[in-house]
């Protein structure tokens, strides 16, 4: 025991005078690399998410200003818009763009940490659109498809004045495609119904003159008419013949609100496929 506390006391000094000598400084802190091992018990894959805009919002401008975040502080950022190639790696946290067309966007964003581990890409949609009024448009407005796949297109309605049910006719070329559906959306996705209510709808695709009738009323919504953008529907098309074609959104469509007045549309978008081989 007397041994014991011998080596102790020796033990005790001897620690003593090294933080004497040395200074009492702490251990520094360990890398930051550290923290994206892994096998760190805190460790969490990286994240990003997309600040400005919301998905589906609609900008009334011709440019766009996308902020997004990540969940480490040494995260770098590539992203694109659309079909373009990824950006260089950025450390910046948004992007401008301008001189964008009125249609629908997609844009997309990943980062990365400095061990090269890639989180998944946030994705989201925007709608660039510079008319006055209510309108429709078919999304994308040019596709690429294998002839050998279905084409799926969604119609949008996009800032409307308070309306209650709509009317749209979409046209196609019988020789080119031919529509084989339509697929409305559920309560969770469905434009119409977002001041509650229920949705009475309808359609009629007619193969041989080559066009797509839909219908859609809500019922029960408080308030009962709805204004703004989202979506309405899915229309899927297969392909017959040729190299491309064109879908139109016909002047026929309208909508119309609870009390029974008709809203012309300002503008109706229609989309371009070509169909490739695959």
């Amino acid at each position: 025991m007397i041994a014991l506390k011998s080596f102790l006391i020796i033990f005790l000094c001897i620690n003593l005078c090294g933080m004497i000598f040395f200074g009492c400084e702490t251990l520094p802190e360990k890398p930051n690399y550290l923290s994206y091992d892994p096998n760190n018990p805190n460790y969490v894959d990286p994240e990003v998410k997309i600040l400005f805009p919301s998905d589906d919002e609609v900008i009334s401008a011709d440019f766009i200003n996308i902020e997004w975040e990540g969940n480490a502080p040494d995260l770098i950022f590539q992203y694109r818009l659309n079909s373009q190639a990824y950006s260089s790696p950025t450390s910046e946290k948004s992007v401008y763009f301008s001189n964008l067309v009125n249609r629908m966007h997609y844009f997309l964003v990943y980062g990365k940490y400095p061990t090269g581990k890639s989180s998944s890409a946030h994705r989201i949609s925007f709608l660039i659109w510079n008319y006055s009024g209510p309108g429709l448009s078919l999304y994308p407005d040019e596709i690429q498809n294998p002839k050998i796949w279905a084409a799926y297109l969604q119609l949008i309605i996009v800032d409307t004045t308070p309306i209650n049910s709509i009317y749209v006719k979409i046209l196609f070329n019988p020789a080119d495609i031919k529509a084989t559906g339509v697929q409305y959306y559920s309560e969770e996705e469905a434009f119409l119904l977002k001041n509650g209510g229920r949705l009475v709808n309808d359609f009629e695709i007619d193969t041989t003159m080559g066009h797509v009738s839909l219908t859609s009323e809500v019922l029960e919504g408080n308030p009962p008419d709805v204004s703004g953008s989202g979506r309405v529907a899915e229309i899927s098309f297969k392909h017959v013949q040729g190299d491309s074609t064109i879908i139109e959104i016909s002047a026929e469509s309208y909508f119309t609100t609870s009390e029974g007045t008709q809203i012309p549309l300002v503008l109706y978008k229609g989309t371009k496929i070509i169909f490739t081989e695959k």
